[in-house]
C-alpha cells in the first residue's frame, strides 16, 4: 500500500474486498461467503477475504470498517471453530509493517484458541518468520501472566525430576 497526503494506491488489493467494503457501508453488514462444499476450503477463504478487506479499510483509513472486519473474524472463528491458516496471515504480514492491530489480533487468536495441533500437523515454516517471533513472545508473556513464578511448585517439581531420573540411573 502506498499512501501520500491525499491520495491511496493499493493495487495489491483484490476485489472482492470492495464489495464487501460497498456492503458494510450500505448496511453495516459485512457480508462474505462462498458456496463451496468443503468448509475447510470456504473457511480459509474468508479469512483470506476478510484479511483484504481489513488491508483496504487501512487504506482507506477507515477505523470502524476495520473494527467490523475484526469482529466478522472473530465470529468466524469462534462459530467455525477455526482461525486464519498461513496464506492469510502471510498476507497480513506482508503487506502490513509492525506494529499493528491486525498482526496482534492474529497473534492473539493463535494464542487464545489454538493448542497446538497446527504447529505439529501443519508446515509451520509456511508462517512469516516474524509471526512466529510475535507468536513465540506472546506466548511467553501470556504464560507468565498466567502461570508466574510459582517457588514452591517449581522447587518441587524439579526436586521430583531429580529423584526420577537418579532412580533410572541406579
Amino acid at each position: 500500500m502506498k499512501h501520500t497526503n491525499h491520495s491511496h494506491t493499493c493495487p495489491e488489493l483484490e476485489e472482492s474486498s470492495f464489495s464487501i467494503y460497498c456492503e458494510w457501508v450500505y448496511s453495516r453488514h459485512v457480508a462474505v461467503g462462498n458456496t463451496l462444499d468443503d468448509d475447510e476450503i470456504e473457511s480459509a477463504s474468508n479469512h483470506y477475504q476478510l484479511v483484504n478487506a481489513y488491508l483496504l479499510g487501512i487504506c482507506l483509513e477507515d477505523s470502524k470498517f476495520c473494527t467490523a472486519i475484526l469482529d466478522s473474524l472473530l465470529e468466524l472463528d469462534f462459530d467455525n471453530e477455526s482461525y486464519p491458516g498461513s496464506g492469510p496471515v502471510q498476507t497480513a504480514y506482508e503487506n502490513t509493517e509492525g506494529p499493528c492491530v491486525l498482526r496482534r489480533f492474529l497473534v492473539d487468536l493463535y494464542v487464545v484458541a489454538d493448542d497446538g495441533d497446527w504447529f505439529e500437523e501443519q508446515n509451520w515454516e509456511d508462517y512469516p518468520m516474524e509471526f512466529m517471533k510475535d507468536f513465540t513472545i506472546a506466548l511467553f508473556r501470556e504464560r507468565r501472566q498466567t502461570h508466574g513464578w510459582k517457588l514452591t511448585e517449581m522447587k518441587e517439581k524439579y526436586r521430583e525430576l531429580v529423584e526420577a531420573e537418579a532412580a533410572v540411573v541406579d
